[in-house]
C-alpha cells in the first residue's frame, strides 16, 4: 500500500508532476459559495462595462462652435477643390503627352 502513495517518477502522469512542481498536490477547489457564471453572463456584463466607458469618454468630447465648423468645413472645401483641379491639369497634361508619343510612334 505504500508502494502505490509512493510512485515513481516514471509512473506519474504529466498532471501530477506538473502539481507537484508547483508545490501542490492537489488541484485547488472551486468556490462552494459562487457558482460559475455562464459564458452569456459573462458577455453581457461586459457590454455593460464598455458602453459604461463609452458613455465616460463621450463626456470628455469638446465639440466645435457653429463658426469654428463653418470655418473648418470651408477649408476643407477649398483644398480639395485646388487639389482636385491640380490632378486634373497634371492628368490632361500626362493624357495630351502620352497621346502624342504614341502618335509619334505609330508614324
Amino acid at each position: 500500500m505504500d508502494e502505490d502513495l509512493n510512485k515513481s517518477e516514471t509512473e506519474q502522469s504529466g498532471g501530477e508532476r506538473a502539481l507537484e512542481a508547483a508545490g501542490r498536490k492537489e488541484p485547488k477547489p472551486k468556490k462552494a459559495g459562487k457558482p460559475e457564471e455562464s459564458k452569456w453572463q459573462h458577455f453581457t456584463k461586459w457590454c455593460v462595462a464598455k458602453f459604461m466607458e463609452y458613455k465616460s469618454e463621450f463626456k470628455k468630447i469638446v465639440w466645435p462652435s457653429r463658426q469654428e465648423l463653418f470655418r473648418q468645413s470651408l477649408t476643407v472645401i477649398v483644398v480639395s477643390l485646388i487639389f482636385g483641379a491640380y490632378i486634373a491639369a497634371v492628368d490632361g497634361l500626362l493624357g495630351t503627352a502620352f497621346t502624342g508619343f504614341v502618335n509619334l510612334v505609330n508614324r
